[in-house]
Parts: structure tokens; C-alpha cells; sequence
């Protein structure tokens, strides 16, 4: 009877040790651009600027593998880490928390050259629940094994850089089954539920609401869209209609895998 194959692990320390500081960060930051996206669906109404700083945090990774280490890296690597720190404290849930902390520690990798950080970037980006974990270790794995492979071929030293497409797509077999598309269906719509009556009937309509209205306005554009029809309704003789709840939800996955 064949063996059967054994599931990918997430690199131990000792073997992330036995690459050179860019190939580590090189490792970590293909990590992170694989769950970058995943940042949308967690956090529906992230604020725009918070998004690109975490963009930034994994560009200059990104940069200081491809370019090589600047004067200015680990300073700038201090401040936007101290940055994520403070976006992920106001994080709506734990999984866009974790997505955050997995550029914060491989930003700590950079400063402290250390390869237990960018393990733990690993493991944080691993533990984020609702995604497929699978897919993503073993992902993280080719990479490792690349990685070792080109570093012992061509001798690779700390210095050595690693240009962005020696590993080629992010995902070589395509995104897994529920990833979302760079963040585009992680956005998606919130959804409200709007109930109205007139003292004998009611009725509750749900609409969705595009990404770029906020609470507030909405509020504000379903108030005055009932006022019109309780208007309406009263010239065709009705006693005129009164809102009796606003139910607005944000399609944000919870831990549990459904929708809060």
C-alpha cells in the first residue's frame, strides 16, 4: 500500500534560519499578499487610507527584496509597524486584526532580522479563520522550498535579492475556492432592511447599499425617501407611513465563518 502523501507545514524556525535575510522577507511578503485581500471582507468599511498603509508596509518589504536594504528601511519599517499596531487595536473583528498583525511582524522582521518574526508572520497569517488554510500553507511551503532550492544553486548571502517574479503568480493554480478577487467581492454591499408602516399593515423591504455610502447618509436618504412616500400615501388617502426600524448590516464574516 502506497504511502500517503503528508499535508504541507508552515516552516519551522530552524529551516526559515537556513535562508538568507531577503529570501525570509521574500517568503513573508508573498504571504502577505496573499491575505491582503481577505482585509475587505473582514473589515467592509475599512477607511481607505488604512488600507494603503497596510499596502505600504508590504511595498516596502516588497522593495527592500527586489532593491536590497536602504538607510532608511528600518526606520521606515519602525514607523508604519507602529502604525499597524494602531489600526489593528480599532480592528472590527479578530481576522482583520490577524491580517493586520501578520505585516506587522514581518515590518518587525525587517528591524530585527529575525527569523522566528517571520514565522510568526506565517502562523498569524495561518490562524486567520473562514479561509482556506490549506491552500495557503501549502503555498507558503513551495515557496520555502523554492526558495532553499535557488538560495544553495546560486549561493545567495543576505545581500542577495530576489527579483519579484522568481516565484512567479501568487497563486499558480489560480486563487482557492472562496478567496476574494483582490478585495472586489470582499467589499461588497452592506445591506439594509427598512421597515415601514401605516398602523394596519407593514412591510420590510431589504436594499443594498454600495460600499461608499455610509451609515449616516443613508439614514439621512432613507428618511427622506419615507417622507416622500408617506406623502404619497396620504393623497391617496392613507393615514400617511411611519418608519419602524433601520436595519443596516455589513457583509463582514465573522470568526464563525457566517455573516454579521
Amino acid at each position: 500500500m502506497a504511502d500517503e502523501q503528508r499535508p504541507a507545514s508552515l516552516p519551522a524556525v530552524d529551516e526559515i534560519e537556513q535562508l538568507p535575510q531577503l529570501a525570509r522577507l521574500a517568503l513573508a511578503a508573498r504571504c502577505a499578499r496573499r491575505v491582503e485581500p481577505l482585509l475587505r471582507l473582514f473589515w467592509a468599511r475599512l477607511p481607505a487610507d488604512r488600507l494603503e498603509s497596510l499596502n505600504r508596509g508590504v511595498q516596502l518589504v516588497e522593495r527592500l527584496v527586489e532593491f536590497g536594504r536602504e538607510s532608511s528601511s528600518v526606520e521606515e519599517a519602525t514607523s508604519l509597524a507602529r502604525s499597524m499596531n494602531a489600526i489593528a487595536a480599532v480592528a472590527p473583528n479578530d481576522n482583520a486584526a490577524l491580517i493586520i498583525y501578520t505585516v506587522t511582524d514581518i515590518l518587525d522582521a525587517v528591524t530585527s532580522r529575525s527569523a522566528e518574526r517571520v514565522r510568526t508572520a506565517l502562523k498569524t497569517a495561518a490562524s486567520i479563520s473562514s479561509l482556506n488554510t490549506k491552500s495557503l500553507v501549502q503555498e507558503i511551503r513551495a515557496d520555502f522550498d523554492a526558495l532553499i532550492s535557488m538560495a544553495k544553486a546560486g549561493r545567495w548571502n543576505d545581500d542577495t535579492q530576489v527579483p519579484r517574479d522568481a516565484l512567479g503568480a501568487i497563486w499558480p493554480e489560480g486563487e482557492p475556492e472562496g478567496w476574494p478577487d483582490e478585495g472586489r467581492e470582499a467589499a461588497g454591499d452592506a445591506e439594509a432592511a427598512v421597515g415601514i408602516e401605516d398602523g394596519e399593515h407593514s412591510l420590510r423591504v431589504r436594499v443594498s447599499v454600495p460600499d461608499s455610502v455610509s451609515y449616516d447618509e443613508l439614514a439621512e436618504k432613507t428618511t427622506q425617501l419615507l417622507a416622500a412616500i408617506s406623502l404619497r400615501h396620504k393623497e391617496l388617502g392613507g393615514s400617511g407611513l411611519k418608519l419602524h426600524d433601520l436595519d443596516i448590516r455589513s457583509r463582514v464574516t465573522s470568526d464563525s465563518g457566517g455573516v454579521s
